[in-house]
């Protein structure tokens, strides 16, 4: 497992910028995107958007290890 101090910045941003985009972005009035931050989203599926790009990055433990 990598850990986030392994990561470029340009990793790091596209990780922020993933999880932003799922919380935030949402359809305005005339289908725009818009940053609503109002927008509603169930805690299951915020859980499961954050170990997906985490996974992408190879940033989650394929088995049990130290946290050390």
């Amino acid at each position: 497992m990598r850990t986030a101090k392994e990561l470029s910045r340009k990793q790091l941003e596209t990780i922020v910028e993933s999880v932003q985009e799922f919380m935030y972005r949402d359809l305005g009035e005339g289908g725009t995107d818009v940053w609503n931050p109002d927008k509603s989203w169930p805690g299951a599926d915020v859980c499961q958007h954050v170990v997906s790009v985490l996974g992408e990055h190879g940033l989650v433990p394929e088995e049990p290890m130290p946290a050390s």
